[in-house]
């Protein structure tokens, strides 16, 4: 195990630079920094904890080093550490930081704090809106399909590859047009 310099308690721990300063580092630093051996392909493993074959997992949610285990529950980043360490939270606050060279007690910047904050939630819409539109992408194939069978007879479910692909872009040229010069209501 790989020696952490661990900052010496001189006031209260700065938990909210910490903590961001952690996100994604959990499975490529963290961990290994401080001995404790999780699979980095997110799949079932033994526990660093209790052991076991295949009972635990670290999926990493949001760079959080998220953690589920079948015996002993789930947890983030930090849980993790003060099961493995036999520590308290403050204890592994400052194992982490010693990992990140921070000083546990750095004076806290709200303006950047906030806009790593703003920064996730506009990754987060924007996946949201992809998936929307995914759906809409989907439903919106379904009824080009049923529309076209409907109204020319043509069965359109042994088309694959090209054919597909030119008679769908088609279909969205058409409709686009169709939108653009208001002829759809």
């Amino acid at each position: 195990m790989n020696s952490v310099f661990v900052p010496k308690r001189t006031g209260p721990l700065n938990v909210d630079v910490i903590r961001e300063a952690t996100r994604g580092q959990w499975k490529s630093r963290i961990y290994p920094e401080l001995g404790i051996d999780v699979r980095s392909d997110n799949r079932h493993g033994p526990c660093p904890h209790c052991g076991g074959k295949d009972r635990f997992r670290c999926d990493d949610k949001q760079g959080s080093g998220s953690h589920f285990c079948n015996q002993c529950g789930a947890g983030d980043g930090f849980a993790l550490v003060k099961k493995v360490r036999g520590c308290s939270f403050c204890e592994a606050l400052r194992l982490v930081a010693g990992v990140l060279g921070l000083d546990s007690h750095a004076p806290i910047d709200r303006a950047v704090l906030e806009r790593q904050r703003r920064q996730r939630e506009l990754d987060r819409l924007k996946k949201e809106r992809r998936r929307e539109l995914d759906g809409l992408t989907i439903d919106a194939l379904r009824a080009a399909e049923s529309f076209i069978c409907s109204r020319s007879g043509i069965d359109i479910s042994s088309w694959t590859g090209q054919r597909l692909d030119d008679e769908l872009n088609a279909l969205a040229d058409a409709y686009r047009l169709i939108e653009s010069e208001g002829l759809n209501g």
